[in-house]
């Protein structure tokens, strides 16, 4: 028996073949291949497959993590962004009910945060949810813009960029 470890890049270039299509990692498992460092299998003499693993990126450096999610709302930023949201709304909320809705929503932030920069699982599975609203609506674009295959210009990637952000934020919408 012997096992082989394969980078994805070496699958990616054909300079080894992997018993598992690299598609269907992303595809069938929907899972980022960005996140995906190797895949490991071991093999009888005969060639059958005995096992196979998915190796992960290891996690990232607490430095990055910090870097990476100053992009999030702050606890101030939440306060104001939900003091904006309820400005519009019909019927008007009371003092109170503002001030337990900028709560409630600064709460909520906070524990997103906290999450996104600690659970490294959890982490990734907004990071697959998003590059996969990404490569679907690039995918729908091309198809309905006669575009397989072909080269994307700038205002192409913009308008995908633009449905893939849309796209994920219907489905977490709903």
């Amino acid at each position: 028996m012997k096992k082989i470890i394969a980078k994805v890049e070496d699958i990616i270039n054909k300079n080894i073949e992997c018993p598992l299509p690299l598609e269907v990692i992303p595809n069938k498992m929907g899972i980022n291949l960005c996140s995906v460092n190797s895949i490991e299998w071991t093999e009888y003499d005969d060639g059958q497959l005995d096992t196979l693993k998915i190796c992960f990126i290891p996690e990232i450096d607490n430095d990055n993590v910090e870097m990476q999610t100053d992009l999030l709302p702050t606890m101030e930023n939440a306060g104001v962004d939900a003091l904006n949201m309820i400005e519009d709304l019909v019927p008007k909320l009371t003092d109170q009910e503002q001030a337990f809705f900028v709560a409630g929503f600064q709460e909520a932030i906070k524990i997103l945060r906290s999450a996104l920069m600690k659970n490294e699982d959890y982490r990734m599975s907004w990071i697959a949810n998003i590059a996969m609203a990404q490569l679907d609506s690039e995918r729908w674009y091309r198809e309905e813009n006669n575009k397989v295959g072909k080269y994307l210009s700038y205002k192409d990637k913009h308008a995908i960029a633009n449905k893939g952000a849309e796209y994920f934020i219907s489905l977490l919408t709903k």
